[in-house]
């Protein structure tokens, strides 16, 4: 008998390396109310290779079109969608590693070098956990001192800019509060000074509608 191939005994990061097989056909029906003929449809099933971990996605044929639609989504799910910048690099001296959504994800870059094995170290399980706790402490005090602050630039007014509008999206900042905990409201009405700017605002949350300063608040870019 052969040796395995090095993907399936080697440590990698889930996903990695795939191996991809295909279940079916199956038949559905997407209108239950309605008399209509089952719809034929095939799963895709991605499965990692050292993990054995499982992704599926719902292919109508076993084309190659559909092949390469069901792997698009995949890897948008999965791979280096997810691995994309949030902000550029600081100039700390610790800040030796980007913001990216797969830290929110598995609390760490996604295409990063796989952790050295350290099933050996004696380590119990509060230590552990205040490790943790500090990771994603981390993570999200550089979301909100660099993500978040590039919502809201201050910049020397060279040139008028746009006022806020009612009906955007924000968050709204609030002290001693983690910033996950931060709320969500609506802009519903506008408060203009003598030279039509606008520096206060009502905001709706889910708690009641609050007047606060622009300042406080970071539109978030949604496009309504």
């Amino acid at each position: 008998m052969g040796d395995l191939p090095e993907d399936r005994v080697n440590p990698n990061f889930v996903f990695n390396s795939v191996g991809i097989y295909f279940a079916g056909k199956f038949y559905i029906k997407t209108k239950l109310h309605k008399r209509e003929l089952p719809t034929k449809i095939y799963v895709c099933i991605i499965i990692c290779l050292s993990t054995k971990a499982i992704h599926l996605e719902l292919v109508s044929d076993l084309s190659f079109e559909a092949l390469i639609a069901a792997l698009k989504r995949f890897m948008a799910k999965r791979g280096l969608l997810n691995s994309r910048p949030l902000t550029p690099l600081s100039s700390e001296v610790e800040d030796l590693e980007i913001l990216t959504p797969g830290h929110f994800l598995i609390g760490r870059l996604i295409t990063a070098i796989p952790e050295p094995l350290m099933m050996e170290l004696n380590d119990n399980r509060r230590n552990r956990w205040q490790l943790l706790t500090k990771k994603v402490q981390t993570i999200w005090k550089h979301w909100s001192k660099n993500y978040l602050n590039n919502l809201q630039r201050r910049h020397k007014w060279m040139f008028k800019k746009d006022n806020v509008q009612i009906g955007a999206i924000v968050l709204v900042k609030e002290d001693n509060v983690p910033v996950s905990n931060w709320p969500l409201g609506r802009i519903v009405k506008l408060y203009p000074g003598k030279d039509n700017i606008i520096r206060v605002v009502d905001i709706k949350t889910k708690t009641g509608i609050f007047k606060r300063s622009v300042s406080r608040l970071c539109v978030l870019p949604i496009e309504r």
